[in-house]
């Protein structure tokens, strides 16, 4: 299962990458192969390959996607499970975009096919689950917000329902110091919720109700401070 792969509760540093361009990555994703990683930086999406899977020190630049006509900053991204579904949303968390890619995870000059407004105000992480059907986003505020989605992978379809989950720091332990949500990363399976929590922790969740934050409950947290190479 995934209650493991998805746990906080004794990792170790590994390694670290320097993206190939750019001083200010928002977000980044790693295929589900381990053989392709990106990063978001302004408007670019910029895209590495590694030699050897999930090896990040293996990694070489493969290319980028500008979307610079849709907004003039990206603050977080996330791709459907073959690559071609991107969706980015916007630095004033107002507006979430989806861009269809013809080859999965290999970036060409497309235009986002849609967009809806989700009006959420200072958003930056977004991820939607393996089914297609759930959109999350963390704030600044402390809130990570599901959006349940009308139509499988079509944000453009409208959303049929909303819920919230409060990882403010008044809600979780003292080693937290502030409300700012950074990334997040649901697992394939809707049990388990990774949350960014700026600026050096990662917060685990374990969903008893597969991929529905309302019913999420804090199982682990791990601090990223001074880790290095």
């Amino acid at each position: 299962g995934f209650s493991s792969i998805y746990s906080v509760s004794s990792p170790s540093f590994v390694s670290s990458l320097t993206p190939p361009s750019g001083s200010d990555h928002r977000d980044v994703r790693v295929s589900p192969d381990g053989t392709v990683l990106f990063t978001v930086e302004g408007t670019s999406i910029q895209r590495m390959t590694l030699s050897t899977a999930y090896d990040i020190t293996t990694g070489s630049y493969a290319g980028s996607y500008n979307a610079n006509g849709v907004s003039s900053s990206f603050q977080g991204f996330a791709f459907n499970p073959n690559g071609q579904q991107l969706y980015l949303i916007d630095s004033g968390g107002e507006q979430i975009h989806r861009v269809y890619f013809p080859t999965g995870f290999v970036l060409s000059n497309e235009t986002p096919q849609a967009s809806i407004g989700v009006y959420l105000g200072n958003s930056l992480g977004i991820d939607i689950s393996d089914n297609g059907l759930h959109i999350y986003v963390s704030s600044t505020n402390g809130l990570v917000t599901q959006k349940v989605l009308s139509n499988a992978y079509n944000s453009g379809g409208g959303f049929s329902a909303s819920h919230q989950l409060d990882v403010g720091a008044a809600n979780l332990t003292s080693s937290y110091t502030g409300d700012r949500l950074e990334g997040l990363s649901i697992s394939p399976d809707g049990t388990k919720l990774l949350v960014a929590v700026y600026p050096s922790t990662i917060a685990e969740y374990t969903l008893s109700t597969p991929y529905y934050v309302s019913s999420a409950t804090l199982t682990a947290s791990y601090s990223t401070a001074a880790k290095s190479a």
